[in-house]
């Protein structure tokens, strides 16, 4: 009997796709922890600055404009060292961008390297048949194309990856402490959105095939191109084309596809 090879649906795709992520993160951590522990601090620093200068709104209009109106009040010092310091929050998260960026850029460098001088170091290993099975264009763009894909991953999706999620946490929190009613409806909303929009692409993803296959069918002939002698650019070079061979590739446009019969008396 046949043996049954297949796996649970979800289990190997799902472990086979995070094998690599899961290696280069190893490869990161090896070589560059304290790197890696100040990238994820200055992103933990320039994502609270952000939120900071947005919530800075409501802190600007209950607790010096509000108060200011009401009492006839100029005196503007204490709103100037509540801007003074969201300038220097603002500063802070400028310096954590910079700082985590500019560590992302050494951190992908040097793994790329390591990189390299690990699949060099194996491929020193294996056998001479396996150079020649293989190209010397395959095994050369294992060290440039392949390796150089992971640059965008390290350098990019992962500090972005991190960043959305610790605002996004951030932001949920402050939400929940300002407005719990306004929160739920929110996410309300968005599942409705989430639930609209997969429903109206699905939808749309089903009646392609079948739009495309009607409009094949109804098109009339008159718009559809008739079929032409194609000429080579050698003969084409030889000889000009004759008018009759030049009527015969003239679309259906500016011709009838099928002659009518003159009318008999």
């Amino acid at each position: 009997m046949p043996r049954n090879n297949k796996q649970p649906a979800g289990k190997g795709v799902s472990n086979e796709g995070l094998k690599p992520v899961m290696s280069i993160f190893k490869l990161v951590w090896r070589n560059y922890k304290l790197s890696f522990c100040l990238v994820i601090v200055g992103i933990l620093v320039s994502a609270w600055a952000s939120l900071q200068s947005t919530l800075f709104t409501q802190t600007l209009i209950d607790d010096y404009i509000t108060p200011m109106l009401a009492s006839g009040s100029t005196d503007y010092g204490p709103l100037a060292g509540a801007i003074g310091r969201l300038a220097v929050v603002a500063v802070l998260g400028i310096a954590a961008a910079y700082l985590y960026n500019r560590l992302m850029v050494i951190i992908s460098q040097g793994t790329l390297r390591d990189l390299r001088v690990d699949v060099f170091s194996h491929m020193e290993t294996l056998p001479i048949s396996y150079f020649d099975t293989h190209g010397h264009g395959d095994i050369m763009s294992v060290y440039t194309n392949d390796i150089d894909t992971l640059r965008q991953l390290i350098s990019q999706t992962i500090p972005q990856f991190v960043n959305s999620s610790v605002t996004i946490a951030m932001t949920f929190v402050s939400m929940v402490v300002l407005s719990v009613p306004l929160t739920l409806m929110t996410l309300a909303m968005v599942a409705l959105v989430l639930m609209a929009a997969g429903r109206i692409g699905g939808a749309r993803a089903s009646t392609l095939p079948t739009s495309s296959s009607a409009w094949a069918t109804s098109t009339p002939s008159s718009r559809r191109p008739c079929r032409a002698r194609r000429w080579s650019r050698s003969s084409a070079t030889r000889s000009a084309p004759s008018r009759t061979s030049m009527r015969a590739t003239m679309p259906c446009a500016t011709r009838p596809c099928r002659p009518t019969a003159s009318p008999t008396s």
